[in-house]
């Protein structure tokens, strides 16, 4: 058997060095078109929100207020740059003091710890101390001064 020489040949050295170029060059391409995609896909799901029917939206930029929004599909801009808090301004709100509500139902149940009782102590006018468990039920009028 005769023994083929290997030899360097640098036309084969070219031609390889050419296809890994053109294959880095597709791949960087693709991998471009991916990212791009990617971010602009987090663009338009960051951009998007909805204020249900009851609530009203109020948009912050950059923390400051900038406008008020209607129940209903509404944009911003996206990545941070504009925020939205939702304030529910046609439900009654309620707020129990010395007590929680556990369970509201027809037979409902409710729940004390030390921190609910020590809410309902109060210190009355003729310096008597007294147990007082109340509820304060309130609607939002004005959502901008109800936040900020």
């Amino acid at each position: 058997m005769a023994r083929q020489s290997v030899g360097f040949d640098p036309d084969d050295f070219s031609r390889l060095a050419r296809e890994t170029g053109d294959r880095l060059r597709r791949s960087r391409k693709t991998l471009t078109w991916v990212a791009l995609a990617i971010v602009a896909f987090a663009a338009l799901y960051g951009a998007y929100y909805q204020v249900e029917p009851d609530e009203v939206g109020l948009v912050t930029r950059f923390g400051r207020f900038v406008r008020t929004c209607n129940p209903g599909p509404h944009a911003k801009f996206p990545f941070g740059i504009e925020q939205v808090q939702k304030v529910p301004v046609q439900r009654q709100l309620k707020q129990e003091f010395g007590f929680r509500t556990a369970n509201a139902d027809i037979q409902s149940s409710f729940h004390k710890d030390d921190k609910t009782q020590a809410e309902a102590v109060m210190l009355t006018g003729d310096l008597n101390v007294a147990t007082v468990e109340w509820i304060v039920q309130y609607k939002i009028s004005d959502p901008y001064k109800y936040l900020f």
